[in-house]
C-alpha cells in the first residue's frame, strides 16, 4: 500500500510509469519536475515500479552538475499487445511490444459472408499462436480495427447496411474472455490513421486527414492530436459524400451519386485507365469540402486503388483545385508510407495509449501487469 495517498484514479505510481513511458529515458530529479511529487514519492514509486518490471535503472544520465544520475528507462518488453485488423478481405494480426514496435504478424483471407464471428475467431487464433510463439511476456491488452463505423466506447460495430450480420457485433467481449486483458475497438481506418502518425507518412502530425482508397472509402481524422470519431462513431465515411447529381447510382446505404459507387475499389477492378483518373478527381472534389472544415495540415492517401498510377497526384491537383486557398496553402500530401501494416501499428497506438494513461494505469499498476482487471478497464473513459 502506497504510504502516501493519491486521488482515485491518479495514483503517484500511475503517473510516473505513464512519464518513463513518454520520456523513454529520465531521472528521478526530473520525474518530481514533471509530476509534482516529491522526491520521497518518487523514490518509493520507481523501487515499486522497479520490483513490477516495469521500470529499469539503466546506467547513468548526463550530469547536470555533480554527480551523474542513475537513468530510467520504461521496459518495453514487460508485456506484449495483440494487435488485429479487419478488412474487406483479410485480417492482419501481430504483436506489438509495450513501445508499439510491431514483433510478428500475419495476413489471413476471410471469408465476409461468414459472418464476424468467424473472422474474430481467425484473428484470436492467429494472436494466440503468435504469443505463444514469441515466449516470455504474456498478453496485456488487444486493440483491433473493424472496417466500417464502431462505437468505441464499447467495443461494438455499429449500422453496416451492405452486411446487417456485422452490425451490432461484440468485439471485446468475446475476445476479453478468451484472453482475459483489456481490449480496445475502433474503425479500421482511425487505426491506420494513428499508424501513420506514429511511425509512418505523418509522424508528429497533430492535425492529420488519412484517407483509405479500397473497397470502401473512409478517412481517419485527427485534429489537435485527438480522433475525430464522431456521436455514433460515423465520422470519416467519405464513401457516401454525393458526388454525382446527374442520373445518380443508388448506393447500398439508401441514398444515391454516394462516392462509393463510382471510386470504390469494387466498382474500379478492371477499368481503365481513364475510368480511374475521373474517379481520382471526384475523390478530390469530395475531400476539398472535408479539408475545408476539418483544415488538416497534412493529407496522406492509402489503400489499394492509391497505389495504382497517377492517382495521389491526380487527387492532390483537383483537391487543390477545388479548397478554399486558405485551407491548402500549407497542406502537405502524401502516399502512405505502411502498406499493409499501418493499421496493425495503429491499434497497438489506439491500445496503449488507453492502457497508460494515467486513470487505467491507476486500475492496474500495483499488480503489475493488466491482465485480470478488463473488468475495472473497460469503465475508464476512452484515451
Amino acid at each position: 500500500m502506497s504510504a502516501v495517498a493519491d486521488p482515485p484514479g491518479d495514483t503517484g505510481a500511475a503517473r510516473v510509469a505513464a512519464l518513463v513511458r513518454e520520456l523513454g529515458v529520465t531521472t528521478r530529479t526530473e520525474l518530481v519536475e514533471r509530476s509534482g511529487l516529491t522526491r520521497r514519492v518518487v523514490d518509493q514509486r520507481v523501487g515499486r515500479l522497479a520490483e513490477l518490471g516495469l521500470v529499469i535503472e539503466d546506467g547513468l544520465a548526463e550530469s547536470r552538475g555533480g554527480r551523474a544520475p542513475r537513468a530510467l528507462r520504461f521496459d518495453a518488453s514487460a508485456g506484449l499487445v495483440g494487435v488485429v485488423e479487419v478488412g474487406g478481405s483479410a485480417v492482419r494480426a501481430g504483436l506489438a511490444d509495450l513501445a508499439g514496435t510491431l514483433l510478428a504478424h500475419r495476413t489471413l483471407p476471410i471469408d465476409l459472408p461468414a459472418g464476424p464471428e468467424a473472422a474474430l475467431d481467425v484473428a484470436a487464433a492467429a494472436v494466440a499462436a503468435l504469443a505463444a510463439g514469441h515466449g516470455g511476456a504474456g498478453l496485456w491488452a488487444i486493440g483491433v480495427g473493424m472496417g466500417g463505423p464502431v462505437d468505441a466506447a464499447r467495443g461494438r460495430t455499429s449500422a453496416i447496411p451492405l452486411l446487417p450480420r456485422w452490425a451490432g457485433i461484440d468485439v471485446r467481449g468475446p475476445l476479453t474472455g478468451r484472453f482475459d486483458v483489456p481490449v480496445y475497438v475502433d474503425n479500421e481506418v482511425n487505426a491506420i490513421a494513428l499508424g501513420e502518425i506514429a511511425a509512418g507518412a505523418a509522424v508528429g502530425d497533430t492535425d492529420l486527414l488519412y484517407v483509405n482508397l479500397d473497397h470502401g472509402i473512409g478517412a481517419g481524422v485527427v485534429i489537435d492530436g485527438r480522433l475525430c470519431r464522431g456521436a455514433a462513431g460515423a465520422a470519416g465515411e467519405l464513401a457516401h459524400v454525393r458526388v454525382v447529381d446527374a442520373d445518380p447510382p443508388p448506393c447500398w446505404c439508401g441514398g444515391a451519386g454516394c462516392l462509393v459507387q463510382v471510386a470504390g475499389g469494387a466498382v474500379l477492378d478492371g477499368a481503365d485507365v481513364d475510368a480511374v483518373l475521373r474517379a481520382a478527381e471526384l475523390t478530390g472534389r469530395a475531400l476539398a469540402n472535408v479539408v475545408a472544415i476539418t483544415n488538416p495540415a497534412h493529407v496522406v492517401v492509402g489503400g489499394p486503388t492509391a497505389r495504382r498510377d497517377h492517382v495521389v497526384e491526380t487527387i492532390e491537383a483537383t483537391l487543390r483545385r477545388y479548397a478554399m486557398p486558405a485551407a491548402v496553402r500549407d497542406l502537405r500530401f502524401s502516399p502512405a508510407a505502411l502498406p499493409g501494416t499501418g493499421g496493425l501499428v495503429g491499434a497497438g497506438v489506439l491500445a496503449l495509449a488507453n492502457l497508460f494513461s494515467v486513470p487505467v494505469l491507476g486500475q492496474w499498476v500495483d499488480d503489475g501487469s493488466p491482465r485480470g482487471a478488463a473488468g475495472r478497464i473497460h469503465r475508464q473513459p476512452l484515451a
